[in-house]
């Protein structure tokens, strides 16, 4: 996992709002969130959306998609071992899978649109 979290991605409005975070999801920086809005530009930023906590059920079992690194070390929620494939352009797009399943989560902030 060292791999997934050094690896960021970042996702801008062109007017200042952006959304940004690591590969594996961990949010391991105060400025990791999916909307962080521009409410006085150029400093003036709020965090909005920090993230969504998404599992998926698949016959009565639950599968974690995220990942949570607490203070103590502790990885809870281990997301991160279903993720198969990261893809940035044009847009960061996620793919979890096993064997018998796929989902793929896509973020998108259109230029130009708080």
């Amino acid at each position: 996992m060292p791999d997934l979290d050094t690896r960021e991605w970042l996702l801008t409005n062109g007017l200042g709002s952006f959304a940004s975070g690591t590969v594996s999801d961990v949010r391991t920086r105060t400025y990791h969130g999916w909307l962080f809005a521009a409410t006085n530009p150029p400093s003036g930023r709020t965090l909005l959306f920090s993230h969504l906590e998404a599992s998926l059920e698949i016959l009565g079992s639950v599968v974690a998609l995220g990942t949570n690194v607490w203070g103590n070390g502790q990885i809870e929620r281990t997301g991160y071992e279903q993720l198969r494939r990261f893809d940035i352009n044009p847009v960061p797009k996620w793919t979890w899978g096993q064997d018998n399943w796929q989902l793929t989560r896509q973020l998108v902030m259109p230029y130009g649109l708080v």
